[in-house]
């Protein structure tokens, strides 16, 4: 029987992130959902219009169009922890596994922005960002996406990816998240990327086990596992 998984990307980035992965998945007979949160990639959204909530409800809208037997394993990486980790809080129902990537993991009150401060003090300075408030988005400082995100990788398999990064809204970022990831009932597991220069391994490992999450894999990647070591990365997923 195949398994189901929706794989939710984070800031900046779209569903053409999973790409390479998605495909893997679906050529061992998977089905698998990836799609764009509203505001990012592709999607029109109004920035102004986006929140970590409505992360939540794409996120169980569109999985509810797969499955609704509860045997959907939702994967979130980077930002898109806290995404999955509403839309887990609001329809448990729908998921089996909870899978994080490299991903925040916020509990109760606590927003990505929060933890983003706490990364930069455990040593991780993270990405250049340039807030612009009267728009309501982050944007990166493009000349370091390749040292931040693809620092494991050869220019290769990146350079043409740096034109798709785009606009992230602001309000998923700083919302404080209302029901966090200590509270879901669902098995969890988180894979950390020891090379992440984005998100500090430490502050990975520290979330994972703040929560509650015992089932922690590793991996030798930076951020951007999927396109640096889809395979490891692919491995790693099946074997949840």
């Amino acid at each position: 029987m195949s398994r189901k998984y929706v794989l939710v990307h984070g800031a900046w980035q779209g569903e053409w992130a999973w790409q390479s992965v998605a495909e893997k998945l679906r050529s061992e007979g998977e089905k698998v959902l990836t799609f764009d949160l509203p505001g990012s990639g592709k999607d029109l959204t109004l920035h102004s219009d986006v929140t970590l909530t409505s992360y939540a409800e794409t996120i169980i809208a569109r999985t509810k169009a797969l499955s609704i037997a509860g045997d959907v394993t939702l994967v979130g990486h980077s930002m898109g922890g806290a995404a999955v980790t509403l839309a887990a809080a609001l329809a448990p129902e729908l998921f089996s596994q909870i899978v994080y990537i490299c991903a925040f993991v916020p509990r109760k009150g606590e927003s990505v922005a929060v933890l983003g401060e706490e990364s930069k003090r455990l040593g991780e300075p993270g990405p250049s960002v340039n807030i612009r408030l009267e728009q309501g988005v982050a944007m990166l400082a493009p000349e370091r996406i390749p040292e931040t995100f693809f620092n494991d990788c050869y220019p290769d398999k990146y350079l043409h990816l740096i034109e798709l990064f785009g606009q992230q809204p602001l309000a998923p970022i700083v919302e404080p998240i209302s029901q966090g990831a200590e509270s879901l009932q669902s098995s969890k597991t988180y894979i950390l990327c020891t090379q992440d220069k984005a998100l500090s391994p430490t502050l990975q490992r520290l979330m994972a086990e703040r929560v509650g999450i015992s089932d922690i894999r590793i991996l030798e990647s930076g951020h951007e596992p999927f396109i640096s070591v889809p395979d490891r990365l692919l491995a790693l997923l099946t074997s949840v």
